[in-house]
């Protein structure tokens, strides 16, 4: 099943998260947990988003690309299937313009965030453990 989306300029259409493969919703979670720690460490070594003197505490990889980039890249191709501008989405999503960019990671993350189990304290169930709700 698949889902289309307008976004500035075009649209997008992207598979629906009971697609998605174990296979590919574990690349999604390793490129999830590898942001998730580069922003730590960046965290912890005084990043500070508002001073450009402290964004070296974001490694980028041998081409260039952040942890945050490559999970963007990763969310945008396991999902669109098909879109509106010329090139394939893995080819030239950096392409678009940063809005539509922005707005097209925002909606594959939207559907990833429906694929991925809920391992925090909020989405733990015991059924031998009451609780008041």
């Amino acid at each position: 099943m698949t889902v289309r989306k307008e976004l500035t300029g075009g649209w997008v259409e992207l598979r629906s998260a009971e697609d998605l493969t174990e296979r590919e919703a574990r690349k999604l979670r390793a490129a999830a947990r590898a942001a998730f720690e580069a922003a730590a460490k960046a965290l912890a070594e005084g990043l500070d988003e508002s001073d450009p003197a402290t964004w070296g505490a974001i490694e980028d990889d041998e081409n260039g690309a952040t942890p945050f980039e490559l999970y963007q890249d990763s969310l945008i191709a396991t999902f669109v299937v098909s879109w509106s501008w010329e090139g394939s989405p893995a080819d030239a999503a950096d392409l678009l313009p940063a809005k539509t960019f922005a707005d097209l990671v925002a909606a594959c993350n939207d559907i990833n965030s429906e694929a991925t189990p809920d391992f925090g304290v909020d989405g733990a169930t015991d059924p031998k453990v009451p609780t008041d709700g």
